[in-house]
């Protein structure tokens, strides 16, 4: 999930577009992965931070 929210990232996708990607494929994938893909982002998002 950290690769494919990195790739995103590089490829000019902002934050909020990556989260509203999360939650579209918990959706569609109707799976019980959404609460590990949003502690995923939350790490993602720490790390994107300017120092």
């Amino acid at each position: 999930m950290k690769v494919h929210m990195n790739a995103a990232a590089r490829a000019g996708a902002s934050e909020d577009e990556i989260l509203d990607a999360v939650f579209i494929a918990a959706l569609i994938g109707q799976t019980k992965i959404l609460a590990s893909s949003l502690r995923t982002f939350r790490q993602f998002e720490g790390d994107q931070s300017p120092e």
